[in-house]
């Protein structure tokens, strides 16, 4: 299987690599801790270090690899990330290193003061997704904390996203601007994902794989999955009319979990629309 190809390519490399104190533990991520590898798949490995480890601290650590590294870069943060990318044995790995401090403010922020920024949750769904090759004991204690989704953190996820607009998106549609149309309904899109997402308690896993995703939502519109990706797929006028559709049916569901959030003005807010300034007879 694919998966194990990558999970035996990934302890084969760290074999190669020297024990360090300052490394506290290194998990694999991506498609392959998710379960849903291909024949498209990198190999994605988690550092995770007891305080930031610069540029050229890596390059001296990685080259017992023997490997050239590519799209180096830092992050300074906070929080503090960085990365590269090799090729072992054909396969694309990406290192991705992060901090202990940095990663215990992120889940402060996300876990305590209920922060809903996407970022947040996107870090929670990769430590709760990670396969354990070295610190176990950590990687384990993470996973601990983000078994639950905070009640709070989900209104707040909801209140931040919940005012959608159909003014501009009419406007492109009206104008036939296609690539302005697409790129503001490509913004519904992303808000509906992420209220969906809070509402069923649901970290979030990015956007790849997404019919997946959504696929495995139990609150959530009939036929989520095909009406999502019609307005993917279909031309400018039907797709808008799914994705109205399918703003309703969400606010209908926000309504049911969270009654004390005023989903009215919400809905007063996405009915707004624009109006021509000047009478049709002056276009003439």
């Amino acid at each position: 299987m694919i998966a194990d190809r990558l999970r035996r390519v990934a302890e084969e490399l760290l074999g190669r690599l020297d024990e360090t104190d300052d490394l506290v533990a290194v998990g694999i991520g991506g498609s392959v801790a998710r379960g849903t590898a291909d024949r498209w798949s990198d190999l994605e490995l988690g550092f995770f270090w007891r305080e930031p480890v610069s540029t050229g601290e890596r390059t001296t650590w990685l080259s017992s690899l023997g490997r050239d590294l590519t799209d180096q870069h830092d992050l300074t943060g906070p929080p503090w990330s960085a990365g590269e990318t090799l090729t072992w044995d054909d396969v694309s790995v990406d290192l991705v290193h992060r901090d202990l401090p940095g990663i215990e403010h992120e889940l402060t922020l996300l876990l305590d003061e209920h922060d809903p920024h996407p970022r947040r949750s996107q870090l929670a769904s990769v430590l709760t997704s990670l396969i354990p090759l070295r610190g176990d004991e950590q990687l384990a204690a993470w996973k601990t904390r983000l078994v639950t989704y905070p009640e709070e953190l989900r209104r707040r996820v909801v209140e931040e996203h919940l005012f959608l607009t159909r003014a501009g998106i009419e406007l492109h549609r009206a104008r036939r601007d296609g690539f302005l149309f697409r790129h503001a309904l490509t913004e519904h899109q992303r808000r509906l994902v992420i209220l969906l997402l809070a509402l069923n308690r649901a970290w979030h896993p990015g956007y790849k794989r997404l019919s997946t995703t959504l696929a495995g939502l139990s609150i959530a519109p009939s036929d989520l999955v095909a009406r999502f990706e019609e307005t993917l797929d279909a031309e400018p006028d039907r797709a808008w009319t799914v994705m109205r559709s399918l703003i309703d049916d969400v606010l209908e569901l926000i309504e049911e979990q969270l009654p004390t959030l005023d989903v009215a003005a919400a809905r007063a807010s996405f009915e707004r629309v624009l109006r021509p300034t000047l009478a049709d007879e002056l276009d003439r």
